[in-house]
């Protein structure tokens, strides 16, 4: 417990540091700004005892620093690049995934991400944004490393082929960028249409092609993808509209393998509804479905080998599920939320606790809980532990979070 409070004291001393302030020039024809944004959190993590294994307690400290660079050249050409600098601080690096975005294969290199490791303590870095883009009365073209998504779903994404977010993320503010082009050419007021190149390292036959056509068809919002992926045909689509007031969302995705080389044929889908009461309240509710998760927890092994798992597209182990999120404004610079997520396959079920309190300009302290419940190990089925419920193996995890915009 003495760790939990020393990385505590490591988030103050993050409150009291001076911050720099944003710089911009600009004249006639040009615009160049600086800024950065910083991120303190702090996880005490928590495995309890399960089939004689001793629980463990232990805490991680991780500091983001993400300064960006960006100019524009009257309203035709414009540049942005960010940089993650990451010292990270405790004995739980195992826990890194919940609040750093996991590393993704479409790009064709990366930097060496530790820069330094000491006793305890490991100092990271990522190039994540260094994109041009370039904008015509016609198209407009960006090529690099951006930041690209798809789908409206807000728990379970079933649509985004790019760079998905977990759904027991603790950080999602910024997507994980990925090399490529895309070209968007926009067709009257309400549709346009997109392409897609982006890189899977230098395996160019394995890369993304894909092609988007978007549209407004009155009360329907579409996003239709379709090409390959993988050396797979590919094909994602998103629909969302309102209804009586609610916002309503249809996503999935789907793959088709001929050659049957990863497991046949698979596809997600996410059927989801938001409403916001007049008291304040917001409600959100999904059902989701993942084939290539496991329809029993012996399948869970398996399915960390899928396609979709392997290239952090799903992080979903079972098949069916369902999501409930309540947000409540409790004052104008006090926000809260209760997210849950059950695996109906096998009862496992997440719930998170959330508050956020803005209590200055740019300058918010975030605090939580993730609480699972569901059986954890079979240590008596062979040399390999066993799962007997997917979110049973997730840690409990109380964490506390400092946001500044610089």
């Amino acid at each position: 417990m003495c760790r939990f409070f020393t990385a505590l004291c490591l988030l103050a001393f993050a409150v009291q540091a001076p911050s720099a302030g944003a710089w911009e020039y600009q004249d006639d024809t040009a615009t160049v700004s600086f800024d950065a944004n910083a991120l303190t959190h702090v996880l005490y993590v928590i495995t309890p005892e399960s089939e004689g294994i001793e629980g463990t307690d232990s805490v991680l400290a991780i500091q983001r620093l993400r300064p960006k660079f960006a100019f524009t050249v009257e309203n035709w050409l414009s540049f942005e690049a960010s940089w993650d600098l990451m010292p990270v601080v405790g004995t739980a690096l195992n826990a890194m995934s919940w609040a750093v975005a996991p590393s993704n294969p479409l790009r064709v290199d990366d930097l060496d991400q530790e820069l330094h490791t000491g006793d305890g303590w490991v100092l990271r870095h990522n190039l994540d944004r260094l994109v041009l883009r370039f904008t015509h009365d016609d198209f407009e073209l960006r090529l690099g490393r951006q930041a690209i998504g798809h789908g409206s779903a807000r728990i379970f994404s079933a649509s985004d082929l790019f760079a998905n977010v977990s759904p027991a993320s603790l950080d999602s503010e910024f997507k994980r960028g990925v090399d490529g082009l895309r070209l968007t050419v926009p067709i009257g007021e309400t549709m346009e249409c997109e392409l897609y190149v982006l890189t899977n390292g230098t395996k160019w036959a394995e890369s993304v092609y894909l092609a988007r056509w978007r549209a407004s068809l009155g009360a329907i919002d579409v996003s239709l993808l379709l090409g390959s992926s993988y050396k797979q045909p590919t094909l994602a689509l998103d629909l969302s509209g309102d209804l009586l007031g609610a916002g309503w969302y249809l996503e999935g995705s789907a793959r088709l393998d001929p050659d049957d080389t990863s497991g046949g044929n698979s596809g997600r889908f996410t059927l989801g509804a938001d409403y916001k009461f007049s008291f304040g309240l917001q409600v959100t509710l999904e059902g989701h479905y993942n084939s290539p998760g496991g329809a029993e927890p012996t399948d869970y092994l398996a399915a960390f080998s899928s396609l979709s798992a392997t290239v952090g597209e799903s992080f979903l182990l079972g098949q069916w599920y369902l999501g409930m999120s309540l947000g409540y404004e409790l004052s104008s610079l006090l926000n809260g939320r209760l997210a849950w997520m059950q695996n109906l396959d096998d009862g496992s079920a997440l719930v998170s606790i959330f508050l956020a309190w803005e209590f200055a300009e740019n300058v918010a302290i975030e605090t939580g809980a993730m609480i699972p419940f569901g059986a954890r190990l079979d240590m008596n089925s062979g040399a390999i532990p066993v799962p007997r419920s997917e979110f049973g193996l997730y840690p409990t995890m109380v964490f506390t979070a400092l946001r500044l915009a610089l």
